[in-house]
């Protein structure tokens, strides 16, 4: 995912609109919807209620783990 996918799903997963997202980023509402509509898919999710907890997973997995040393 491009950091400018991610701000728009972090957005959208925080409840913006596409129109508030658009505003905010200086994009078209459908471009936002746009990109939604391919973010959803790759993170396995339908729906922007979805997006949050999936999101999470992602940066868990993207975190390194700790040993504790």
């Amino acid at each position: 995912m491009t950091p400018r996918e991610r701000e728009i799903a972090d957005m959208a997963a925080d409840g913006m609109t596409n129109e508030e997202i658009g505003a905010r980023t200086r994009l078209a509402p459908r471009t936002v919807g746009t990109v939604l509509y391919r973010v959803l898919p790759r993170l396995g999710v339908t729906t922007r209620g979805a997006l949050r907890p999936a999101l999470d997973r992602l940066d868990a997995a993207a975190t390194p783990a700790r040993t504790g040393r």
